[in-house]
């Protein structure tokens, strides 16, 4: 019978070294939780019944709603524009992604000077998990 041994020449290869990443992680955000809670003052005691107070004020506040407010011009206006900006966003998104794509991916780049750099530059400052 042969025995197995764990490759302890790699980085996370003994068992048990990710579950104490994963509990420090898990105490640290604990930590930070109550800090905040302590810091801000929020009282415990009221947090289980927040939920409730949440759908009484939307049952009460917004439902049913007034339609005095939902055809008057401004509020009209108002949807139509935010309308309009989530258009011209996406458009702006859909515009700035296909080129950056083409050129951050090594296969397809015809020139590796300068498109590749630049556009693996501007995805990894705008995706944070590629760095």
């Amino acid at each position: 019978m042969q025995v197995v041994r764990p490759d302890t020449t790699r980085p996370g290869a003994v068992i048990g070294e990710q579950s104490l990443y994963k509990y420090a992680a898990l105490l640290a955000t604990l930590v930070l939780i109550l800090w905040s809670l302590d810091y801000l003052n929020i009282d415990i005691g009221r947090l289980p019944g927040i939920f409730g107070r949440i759908g009484e004020v939307l049952a009460t506040r917004y439902f049913p709603p007034k339609m005095s407010r939902v055809l008057h011009p401004d509020y009209l206006a108002a949807v139509l524009e935010t309308l309009k900006m989530t258009y011209l966003a996406t458009l702006v998104g859909i515009l700035a992604a296909v080129p950056l794509s083409w050129l951050a991916s090594s296969n397809m780049t015809p020139s590796r000077w300068p498109g590749y750099p630049l556009a693996r530059l501007v995805l990894s400052a705008a995706v944070p998990c590629m760095r």
